[in-house]
């Protein structure tokens, strides 16, 4: 809903609009956008280097939840 897959970001006021680029979702639809339209650019490295690091601190925060529950 609040990806901006389906109409513009800019749609939405501002405080809302700053929250909706910080979601992972709209990262990747950013990166997605990009790269089926070829038009690569800096906006494409942010959002693979945004991805990048919400997924490694997502593993980081599993991996160590599931070792606590298996310790039990």
């Amino acid at each position: 809903l609040f990806s901006a897959t389906f109409y513009p970001v800019s749609t939405y006021p501002g405080l809302v609009e700053d929250i909706v680029q910080l979601t992972p979702l709209y990262q990747g639809v950013v990166l997605c956008r990009s790269m089926a339209l070829g038009s690569m650019g800096w906006d494409c490295l942010v959002a693979a280097c945004y991805l990048t690091v919400m997924g490694s601190a997502g593993l980081y925060v599993a991996s160590r939840r599931v070792g606590t529950l298996l310790l039990k």
